[in-house]
């Protein structure tokens, strides 16, 4: 991530019953969870709870000094694109 303390998250697409989580890593290996402003609501967030289809949302993540972001999708029960 470099010089950047933080990332902007969207999620859409088809695809049913997911749930986001957002996490961090300064070694790729070991991650931990980070939270996540919801653009829309201003709710502060780890993870997504379980979105319901075709849902389009966006969050705000201050990383800090992490090297590595990812979000990781699960309980995908549907759908191909996201």
């Amino acid at each position: 991530l470099g010089a950047y303390d933080g990332v902007a998250v969207a999620i859409t697409g088809t695809y049913a019953g997911v749930n986001v989580t957002f996490e961090a890593s300064n070694d790729n290996t070991t991650w931990y969870a980070v939270m996540a402003c919801r653009t829309d609501t201003g709710i502060i967030e780890s993870t997504s709870g379980v979105l319901t289809a075709n849902t389009t949302r966006g969050w705000d993540v201050s990383i800090g000094e992490a090297a590595y972001f990812r979000v990781r999708a699960t309980a995908w029960t549907s759908g191909r694109d996201l």
